[in-house]
């Protein structure tokens, strides 16, 4: 739980499971943003689903397999902004007008181990990554505009409601593994900001474990698309 204001709190709550002898994990997350006040009927969900299979009893050097899902949505309402603007005849708790917005991603990694006769294990593993920004929609009592969206991380923690947006300046990352945040996207005065955006990601990074009486684990090799 994250208490932002008396107009924002974020909650959420985790389900872990556990399968087939413990060698299939599941973790799901599910981060809920709910508006009130200053931005009453605004409503952000996402989740960011992990899958782990382990392949280790069953098949030699192919260790495990991770696939992560990533989504997000968010309704945000801005009736009484627009209604305290002195805007005549807009109800400030009407819920039709909003904008909406969506962001879907997937993460695909597989773990591969090869021990050698000198007690230091190789450890190398394949990451492909896949971000979208889906559609924009925004409903103005009853008139609807659709366009590209501009997000590939929608999040109730990357959610600033005093400006109902989320954070693209690259600090809401979706790193690790060595594939780096997208930057932020520049925009210059007078110039609309990127939209439909979308990236893929190829790691190929390279661990090395000793099983003597001393540790050593660094990761190197990177490929980026």
């Amino acid at each position: 739980f994250k208490y932002i204001d008396s107009n924002y709190m974020v909650h959420t709550p985790a389900l872990m499971l556990t399968a087939m002898d413990n060698t299939l994990r599941l973790n799901i997350p599910v981060a809920i943003g709910v508006g009130n006040n200053f931005i009453k009927n605004t409503f952000i969900v996402s989740t960011a689903v992990e899958a782990r299979y382990y392949l280790h009893k069953f098949i030699d050097y192919f260790s495990q397999l991770r696939l992560y899902f990533y989504y997000g949505y968010a309704r945000m309402s801005y009736a009484k902004i627009i209604s305290s603007a002195q805007a005549e005849g807009v109800d400030p708790n009407s819920k039709a007008i909003y904008k909406d917005q969506t962001s879907i991603g997937l993460d695909l990694r597989a773990y591969f181990n090869f021990p050698t006769d000198k007690g230091v294990s190789i450890e190398p593993y394949i990451r492909v990554l896949y971000s979208q920004a889906l559609d924009t929609v925004e409903n103005l009592n009853g008139t609807l505009n659709k366009y590209k969206g501009e997000n590939f991380n929608i999040t109730p923690y990357g959610f600033d409601y005093t400006s109902l947006s989320f954070d693209e300046t690259g600090t809401e990352k979706l790193s690790g593994g060595y594939i780096a945040s997208v930057p932020g996207i520049p925009n210059p005065q007078g110039r609309v900001p990127i939209s439909g955006i979308y990236r893929i990601g190829i790691a190929l990074p390279l661990g090395l474990r000793a099983s003597k009486n001393y540790s050593l684990n660094f990761k190197l090799a990177e490929l980026q698309d």
